[in-house]
């Protein structure tokens, strides 16, 4: 071969060494970029299911007659509820009357009914116990406080009140399922339903613990508020 030839053949051979190069640098970018993209795909859902998780978590659960947990608790418009939400407890006997806080919101105070009016004394919220079906129902603006059954009593007509919360049986309640849709019985952990008394649809009648008998009087429903 000639220095002519050669000349063209170490031209040709830098020109396909050089080519292969920027294949391999384009590839390479590629590549990095394509996992970059994917790392912030992944990044974005990991975001996403951190905030279902977060959002889902505190659902409130709904149980069955067995205590098994059988769906949501609703409002009366299908939409769940929250532990944190905002809620008023409607007797499913007037839509106009709700639970209520009588007087003031302290230890003490009596839980009665009373026609649904603008107060804070009707706003409640759930919060959840550790087992993931029970709830304590306490005032809105003072979660310190829960509705108690007097004395831990299973006598019927037992009075429902305010009281400090203090993790006790009497102050936790689990929501069962009526076979109505967003209504529901609220069981103590003591295995009594928080009762209408008399089923007297009025103005200060009394909310008390009775045995269960998934009349009228026990079935309640929630609004958001």
């Amino acid at each position: 071969m000639n220095n002519k030839g050669f000349a063209i053949s170490t031209i040709l051979y830098s020109l396909l060494l050089m080519g292969t190069l920027i294949i391999f640098l384009l590839i390479s970018n590629f590549s990095f970029e394509r996992n970059t993209t994917s790392e912030f795909v992944n990044n974005i859902k990991n975001e996403l299911n951190g905030d279902v998780v977060q959002i889902n978590s505190p659902i409130v659960n709904a149980v069955d007659d067995d205590n098994n947990i059988s769906g949501y608790l609703l409002d009366v418009t299908g939409e769940v509820i929250y532990s944190e939400e905002k809620i008023k407890i409607v007797t499913s006997l007037n839509d106009n009357y709700v639970i209520n806080i009588d007087t003031s919101i302290q230890s003490g105070s009596n839980i009665n009914l009373l026609i649904n009016t603008e107060v804070s004394n009707q706003e409640f919220k759930l919060i959840p116990d550790e087992d993931g079906i029970h709830y304590y129902i306490v005032p809105y603006e003072n979660e310190a406080l829960s509705f108690d059954i007097y004395d831990s009593s299973t006598a019927n007509n037992t009075n429902i009140q305010l009281f400090t919360k203090n993790n006790t049986t009497n102050q936790k309640f689990r929501f069962v399922e009526s076979g109505e849709e967003g209504v529901y019985y609220i069981e103590s952990a003591l295995g009594t339903c928080v009762d209408l008394t008399g089923a007297s649809v009025a103005n200060n009648s009394n909310i008390a613990s009775y045995s269960c008998n998934k009349s009228g009087a026990q079935k309640w429903k929630f609004i958001k508020t």
